[in-house]
């Protein structure tokens, strides 16, 4: 009912903005709150969730180093994914500051696509049911209570392609774009590879209205850019988790060698967070995709995108932190607006009298596509049914991405104290992806169940695995401490039990 009453944005008497920001805030806001997500299966929320009550009860450090370190967050992340939530958890709980964020997370996103829409050009009653198109996708469920970067990155990347898409035509407007790659590059390490369309589009792409000057100067201010990042990088401190991503996917380009993703894999997770652009080639028709294609728009976009393609197709379903085909769908953020905003140029150039009907048509397509992946997350036994079908199917999912299915159950496990299941379900995890803090998880979970000797078993086999980061070191030093008392405690029982009265 919702997706086909989706279709009326696209009719006449929909025109009023005050009309069309009613329906985005009550989106929003159902997806903020009552849709949020259950279970935690889709990323590391339940690490951020974990860390943010421990926060707002005082029992780990708030530093800004602490922090970024321990969630390997960019500095925007930490002020608005955590800073934020963490100061509105005293008007209510953790949740509620999460929603909150996220539904403001959303109206940013939202006025940033508009203002996209806006530079594409479309004809003034079809810029409503355009934006639209472009917003709706599996992208949404960033802005359903996911206490991740992944709906600061869409919200900066809005506003970025909004600035890149204007004309350069003054000094001015190169710089800000520039400081709209700035904030994009600091609220997440992926924002690096927008810089390769900010150079395009100061060497390349000439857009209508474009001058030389202002062009000159986004070419200087992109270079200051990359320059700062490489002094960045050889900082040891500040660049060591950029290095460790770069280490990470060049040993996955090396395990993996030529080794692609399956098409199929590859397929379902374009349509989950860009569907419009299989939509706009089949409603636009031949000559106007020519058309599009001779665009500087067009170019821009594809540079965008061309570098994240290879990302989903070759390195990101066997990389060594084991994301998978149930788990890259918010790593590929970036990918999807950049696909969506290709789309939306080449919807732009269908005539007016074909464009909104058009819109009209694949509007609740759309909606279905994102309120089916919105609505199963939401649904905490749908999902439970969903990762124990993973698990249990045969051929689905193996190795790595078998073990984050584990993870996922263990960490849900954990959130209803239920400590044996989640032990066991952590030790299954690190025997299909052998990450020693998956068995520090599970050495924390047989400890909460009571149970030192198992405690004992995962966190050897967690030191056994490799080096563990220097925080979870001490984690581990404390769980050791506690190991050894509780074995104290327990032999002093049998020795108490067995002595003669």
């Amino acid at each position: 009912m919702v997706a086909a009453a989706s279709s009326a944005l696209a009719w006449p008497g929909v025109k009023g903005r005050s009309v069309a920001w009613g329906i985005a805030v009550a989106g929003g806001w159902a997806l903020a709150f009552p849709l949020h997500e259950h279970i935690h299966l889709l990323g590391d929320t339940q690490l951020r969730t974990d860390t943010l009550e421990s926060a707002a009860l005082g029992t780990i450090s708030l530093r800004f180093g602490d922090l970024a370190g321990e969630l390997h967050a960019s500095p925007l992340d930490v002020v608005a994914n955590l800073y934020v939530p963490l100061g509105l958890t005293h008007l209510g709980s953790s949740g509620s500051a999460v929603s909150w964020t996220c539904f403001a997370e959303w109206l940013l996103y939202l006025a940033g696509v508009a203002r996209v829409v806006k530079r594409l050009g479309p004809p003034p009653e079809a810029r409503i049911p355009l934006t639209a198109a472009l917003a709706l996708s599996g992208l949404l469920e960033v802005f359903a209570g996911y206490l991740d970067s992944s709906g600061l990155i869409l919200a900066a990347a809005a506003w970025w392609w909004s600035e890149l898409l204007a004309p350069l035509d003054r000094d001015r407007q190169a710089a800000r774009v520039w400081v709209a790659g700035l904030a994009l590059l600091l609220t997440h390490r992926m924002g690096a590879a927008m810089l390769a369309p900010q150079l395009w589009r100061a060497l390349g792409a000439r857009l209508d209205g474009d001058r030389p000057g202002p062009r000159r100067w986004l070419l200087a201010l992109t270079a200051v850019t990359l320059a700062s990042m490489a002094v960045f990088l050889t900082w040891r401190r500040a660049g060591g988790q950029f290095r460790v991503d770069l280490r990470d996917l060049l040993l996955s380009a090396r395990t993996s060698g030529l080794r692609l993703s399956a098409p199929a894999d590859m397929a379902n997770t374009l349509a989950l967070v860009s569907p419009l652009i299989f939509l706009a080639p089949a409603l636009s028709g031949w000559r106007t995709l020519i058309d599009w294609m001779r665009r500087g728009t067009t170019h821009l976009a594809l540079v965008a995108a061309a570098p994240l393609l290879l990302l989903l197709a070759w390195l990101f379903p066997v990389g060594l932190s084991g994301l998978g085909a149930q788990r890259d769908w918010d790593v590929n953020t970036l990918l999807g607006l950049s696909l969506a905003v290709a789309a939306g140029s080449l919807l732009a150039l269908m005539p007016r009298a074909r464009l909104v009907p058009a819109l009209a048509a694949c509007l609740p397509v759309l909606v279905l596509g994102a309120g089916g992946w919105v609505g199963v997350n939401a649904d905490e036994a749908a999902s439970l049914g969903r990762v124990e079908t993973l698990a249990s199917a045969p051929g689905h999912v193996q190795g790595p991405q078998l073990g984050h299915l584990y993870r996922a159950r263990g960490n849900w496990y954990m959130s209803h104290l239920q400590w044996r299941q989640a032990g066991a379900s952590f030790d299954r995890s690190f025997e299909l992806n052998p990450n020693p803090k998956i068995e520090i998880l599970a050495t924390r979970s047989w400890l909460m169940a009571r149970d030192p000797f198992s405690a004992r078993r995962s966190l050897g086999r967690a030191r056994a695995a490799g080096p563990l980061p220097p925080d979870w070191e001490r984690k581990s030093r404390s769980y050791e401490l506690v190991i050894q008392r509780m074995e104290e405690a327990y032999a002093r029982a049998r020795e108490q039990a067995v002595a003669p009265r």
